[in-house]
């Protein structure tokens, strides 16, 4: 993923479990987005009603970079089939 010239935000962790919540809220200046599932349970994401049956799947240890071709500026929603993932967001703006 080639980063966007922007301003990098902290990173920061997130954790997910088995009711969808916010990874990054919306934000009409993002430019990028990378999130590391750091922790030890799959996470699915997607919007406001992702659920673990229609979420696209963060393995365990996997990374997702959205760059400018494929970024959204609405809030993106994570979820757990079972357990507590950990997450690692930076969003660059």
């Amino acid at each position: 993923m080639s980063i966007p010239h922007g301003t990098w935000m902290e990173p920061v962790a997130v954790s997910i479990t088995t009711e969808a919540k916010v990874i990054a809220a919306a934000n009409a200046n993002r430019k990028a987005l990378l999130i590391y599932n750091v922790g030890s349970v799959d996470v699915f994401f997607g919007l406001g009603g992702v659920t673990a049956a229609t979420g696209i799947p963060l393995k365990v240890g996997g990374s997702l970079g959205l760059d400018p071709a494929f970024i959204t500026v609405q809030a993106i929603y994570g979820i757990t089939a079972t357990g507590t993932a950990d997450l690692r967001v930076l969003e660059v703006i």
